[in-house]
């Protein structure tokens, strides 16, 4: 059963909530001042061993921890690629607030476990979902002849140098879309979209069922 968020000034690790969702282990901390929240990362996951600048999670604040390890208490280590989040931004209530003068307090949100679960949940289902995803859309360009060029942060290029027209798709990892991102030899082929036009259709058809809920 989950503990409400309650502040204060000395720091102190008191863990508010924890459990599975979507088959991912998580943690909803309360470190006094302010809650944190972490989700572990399974080993075959594209998230794991990532830094925090290549992890496309959108959390509250941004991914500020990563680390092979969690505290969930003082003396208690957890083993384990961790990925997590803070809330003690700006506009974020912290604490040590009420021992400041009023002028400079900046009275900001104070979050509830509950709150903070409803990120973790959507923060679990975009890793899951993102598996999924990737895997599906490399079984059907794979099947059509594509090989994947390059991948980054945010998407991955795929290219067919074996049709008729060859042609480059760019899967966009956040929004689970795909589109045609460049045809190559425009000025060689007639403007003649068929086979690249008839390919997508038939995927996107196939990933509308991996776009969030």
């Amino acid at each position: 059963m989950s503990k409400e968020m309650k502040y204060q000034f000395n720091r102190k690790i008191e863990v508010l909530d924890t459990g599975f969702c979507f088959g991912l282990l998580y943690y909803i901390i309360s470190l006094g001042t302010h809650p944190v929240a972490y989700i572990k990362i399974p080993e075959d996951s594209k998230y794991f061993g990532k830094g925090i600048s290549d992890i496309d999670i959108e959390v509250h604040g941004g991914i500020t921890y990563e680390e092979d390890h969690l505290y969930i208490s003082d003396s208690q280590k957890l083993e384990g690629y961790f990925i997590g989040w803070d809330y003690a931004h700006c506009y974020d209530y912290a604490g040590y607030e009420e021992r400041l003068p009023i002028t400079v307090r900046t009275n900001g949100k104070k979050w509830t476990t509950q709150e903070i679960y409803k990120e973790v949940r959507a923060a679990c289902y975009k890793i899951q979902k993102a598996e999924q995803a990737m895997s599906k859309a490399d079984e059907m360009f794979e099947a059509e002849g594509f090989k994947m060029l390059r991948e980054d942060k945010e998407s991955v290029l795929y290219v067919n140098d074996d049709i008729e027209l060859p042609s480059r798709i760019e899967f966009d990892k956040k929004y689970l879309e795909i589109r045609v991102l460049t045809i190559d030899g425009l000025d060689d082929y007639p403007f003649d979209f068929t086979i690249t036009t008839k390919l997508l259709q038939a995927i996107n058809e196939k990933v509308k069922e991996l776009k969030w809920i």
